[in-house]
């Protein structure tokens, strides 16, 4: 099982971000946290990169979430992984 979530990450200087991050159990009951963001903001995107949603195409995978500013603005934006969903997942753990 895989939980996709938002965490702010504190910044030294501006407003903090909001990156997507991941984690997986076997039970759901003991979990591991990967090190690595799913997703962080750039710098020409707003602070927050979230709501992710994916579209599994077999040896690619389409990645869609929401850039946002937390207050007055969204949009919807996608990014693709080259490999399979499998891939994409057990990438965050290596």
């Amino acid at each position: 099982f895989y939980f996709f979530y938002a965490e702010r990450t504190p910044q030294k200087k501006g407003l903090d971000i909001f990156e997507t991050r991941v984690a997986r159990s076997k039970n759901l009951l003991a979990w591991e946290y990967s090190s690595k963001p799913v997703l962080t903001p750039s710098s020409d995107e707003k602070n927050c990169n979230s709501d992710i949603a994916f579209l599994d195409l077999g040896s690619a995978v389409l990645i869609y979430y929401a850039n946002a500013d937390q207050v007055n603005f969204s949009e919807l934006k996608q990014a693709i992984f080259t490999g399979t969903y499998k891939q994409f997942l057990e990438g965050f753990f290596n």
